[in-house]
């Protein structure tokens, strides 16, 4: 695991711009360093070691030395592939896996990528052709971000690498403001910093000599494993699904350091923990959180899920001390403002993880292939209101708002007034609208009027249009589908790969193996989700190796007791902090709906804690970044 980063120039740069870039990511890889230089390309790498401790450092050159490589994530088959090179007469100096995809280029060409399997970030220069070629795994576990003009193409693992280059003047993106008002993330392929743009999940893209980008295109397509046959009996399904699972998992398990699990309560880690144990044949480590508030705190479970496999278990309550200072720091490592605030305990448990372990296995994309989400089945069910009167859901919805608020992670009047007031829409609108932090008019009255000037109209791809890519597929298919090219890769694998990264842990997530995604649209709807009992596939195949009292609970998301500060601990700080507001004083956001949203939320006549959240984020970020205001 490492950081990446990298320029082509026109203009000649002195060295340390390229060290500036690298230093800035050195919690990506803290074990070592290395760069090359020439001709106005450099490019540069820190290391996390996992795999090969001696012989693994970058960048690594072929025989002779005309092409070069910097990596950053895992490669999981690299021993089938060395074999496989190796009978065609390669010869390897290294023991690791960056080597082989660099002979493996050298041999197959852009075909060795598809055969890859794992999470990473690729940039290779060929020399002779002054071209470089950068890849970004399947799913977007691992990052990469650009910039491009006339005269320079800048790259890197984080946006903060970009920062440094001389070329690059930081610049608010309106659209991007714009989505993550909408979402609580930035959707697509922009970030919050104009111009500065992510390389796409699963695409492979070029730049010549002349900085033109002469390919960025996919080498795998989700799309592809969409509408193939369904197996038709549920024994057949199991036993696919069963075997994938056990290949996904037994891939991650290969590092020459220490390795764990992070045990929550609910059924995905708890399969992670049981598949685990049972390849490695010992005692695994397990790591598990928990918040001083009861619906918040999951370590009951966790220690069931644990004893019940025999893990080596290790657990943390966490108390709520400098929450300001910390969501500061995230919003630091991030490069953006993100209103997901399960970025809390992710970043918490990797710290508590990575004083022992360097590697962490997580049970992050479950939900989306086997119909884990409370969404769907929500959404799906909401088909019985397509007969119902508007006058009546309306009525609903009146009497719904007298319900009392809730600090509850699982608010019912939050759950029944989000069902109700998307209940008449089209099936992809209701969707996307299950997403919705604030409206179209609720963004524009907060937002100034500077601001909503600038915003594209109609630009925004919306999670309902990528719903709506296959209109003849089941509901179930749109939104798996909708998900994993949507919130996965913009918001959890973000949250997920850069908590993990500031503490310079590794963490492996073996349900976004590609294969076992390709193998879960083989497996029918009603194997996944029957009636309100969600995953139900994993459920059967693993119900005698799950305690009974985890595999029959309710999900619960990873989130910090959020609601519960908001109104205690981070009351004071929350007005003092929008009281004297950059967003307000820069022409952002318009004061009086911002000050009308702090005082609806502290009367508790409104729940706005997902909202202030995000805004604290967006503060935050905004003070660390354009202190002195904004360039027109």
């Amino acid at each position: 695991m490492c950081g990446i980063c990298g320029y082509y120039s026109k203009e000649r740069h002195s060295e340390d711009v390229i060290r500036r870039m690298n230093e800035q990511i050195i919690h990506r890889g803290p074990d070592s360093d290395g760069f090359f230089s020439e001709e106005g390309f450099s490019m540069a790498m820190r290391r996390l070691a996992i795999i090969d401790l001696s012989t693994g450092g970058q960048p690594i050159y072929n025989s002779d030395s005309t092409l070069c490589i910097v990596f950053n994530g895992e490669i999981y088959n690299f021993r089938e592939l060395r074999k496989e090179l190796k009978d065609r007469g390669v010869v390897f100096k290294t023991e690791g896996d960056t080597e082989v995809i660099l002979l493996g280029y050298e041999v197959y060409g852009d075909a060795i990528f598809s055969k890859l399997m794992g999470m990473f970030g690729i940039s290779i220069y060929d020399r002779k052709k002054h071209e470089i070629t950068l890849v970004r795994d399947r799913l977007g576990i691992k990052p990469i971000y650009y910039y491009s003009t006339s005269g320079d193409f800048v790259y890197g693992s984080e946006i903060k690498s970009i920062l440094q280059h001389p070329s690059y003047e930081k610049k608010m993106d309106a659209d991007s403001l714009n989505s993550l008002l909408r979402y609580k993330y930035i959707q697509g392929d922009g970030s919050m910093f104009e111009g500065i743009t992510k390389l796409r999940p699963g695409y492979l893209m070029k730049v010549n000599f002349a900085l033109e980008i002469t390919r960025n295109e996919p080498y795998w397509k989700l799309e592809d494993h969409i509408e193939k046959p369904r197996i038709t009996t549920l024994s057949e399904s199991k036993k696919v699904v069963e075997e994938a699972i056990y290949r996904a998992v037994e891939r991650r398990l290969i590092a020459d350091v220490p390795l764990g699990v992070f045990l929550s309560g609910g059924i995905d880690s708890a399969i992670l923990a049981n598949v685990a144990t049972e390849l490695k044949g010992d005692r695994i480590s397990t790591y598990s959180i928990g918040f001083d508030a009861k619906s918040y705190n999951e370590l009951e479970y966790a220690k069931l899920s644990a004893e019940f496999n025999g893990t080596d278990h290790h657990a943390l309550v966490v108390k709520p001390i400098n929450i300001m200072e910390l969501i500061d720091n995230l919003v630091r490592y991030i490069d953006e403002p993100l209103g997901d605030y399960a970025i809390i305990p992710n970043y918490l448990v990797s710290e508590f993880a990575e004083k022992d372990v360097k590697v962490a296995l997580s049970g992050a994309g479950a939900d989306e292939i086997f119909g884990g989400y409370e969404r769907y089945w929500l959404n799906k069910g909401s088909e019985v209101f397509d007969q119902t009167p508007q006058m009546v859901i309306d009525a609903m919805i009146q009497v719904s708002r007298f319900l009392p608020n809730s600090s509850n992670k699982k608010s019912f009047k939050r759950r029944v007034l989000k069902f109700l007031e998307s209940a008449k829409q089209p099936l992809g609108e209701r969707y996307d609208r299950s997403f919705h932090m604030l409206t179209d008019s609720e963004r524009t009255l907060l937002l100034s009027e500077e601001m909503n000037q600038k915003i594209g109209k109609n630009t925004e791809i919306t999670v309902e249009q990528v719903f709506d890519t296959f209109p003849s597929q089941s509901f179930l298919t749109k939104a798996s589908y909708a998900d994993l090219k949507t919130i996965l890769p913009n918001n959890y694998l973000i949250k997920e790969d850069r908590m993990s990264m500031a503490r310079s842990l590794e963490v492996r997530v073996p349900f976004l193996d590609h294969e076992l995604i390709e193998t879960s649209y083989r497996i029918r709807d009603e194997f996944k989700m029957k009636g309100l009992t969600t995953k139900y596939i994993l459920k059967e195949i693993f119900k005698n190796r799950i305690h009974k009292d985890i595999l029959n609970r309710p999900k619960h998301g990873f989130e910090a007791p959020l609601r519960i500060w908001l109104r205690e601990e981070l009351r004071s700080q929350v007005i003092e902090l929008f009281g004297n507001s950059t967003l307000v004083k820069n022409r952002i956001l318009n004061g009086d709906r911002l000050d009308l949203i702090v005082k609806q939320h502290f009367a508790n006549t409104h729940d706005h804690s997902k909202l202030l959240f995000t805004l604290i984020s967006l503060e935050l970020w905004n003070r660390q970044h354009f202190p002195n205001g904004h360039s027109n």
